[in-house]
């Protein structure tokens, strides 16, 4: 028998995902091009500084472009689980004294 954690212990009943495709959760399958995206910049925000070709200024502003709107995407699949999942809510997250 399989388990899940939540905020209250170890449970069978899995949290589910509003925002998904096919029961895939989108803020998971998001989240890893922002990220890669911006690790990209630094390294061609370092080959500009190094060489000064224009390129790899205008592919750093690219990736930053990617970066940050790839972010707000993947923010927003991530808040909308977040809202709807009542075990996970700040109620159960934060300590009482932090929710008053």
């Amino acid at each position: 028998m399989s388990s899940t954690l939540s905020a209250g212990g170890p449970t069978d009943e899995p949290i589910l995902s509003r925002a998904a495709i096919a029961g895939h959760p989108l803020h998971p399958m998001l989240i890893h091009f922002p990220v890669a995206a911006l690790v990209g910049l630094v390294g061609t925000d370092a080959a500009y500084v190094w060489n000064g070709d224009p390129f790899w200024a205008r592919a750093g502003l690219w990736l930053a472009g990617i970066g940050a709107l790839g972010g707000w995407g993947a923010s927003v699949a991530g808040l909308v689980d977040h809202a709807q999942a009542a075990r996970i809510s700040p109620r159960n997250i934060l300590p009482a004294s932090a929710c008053r």
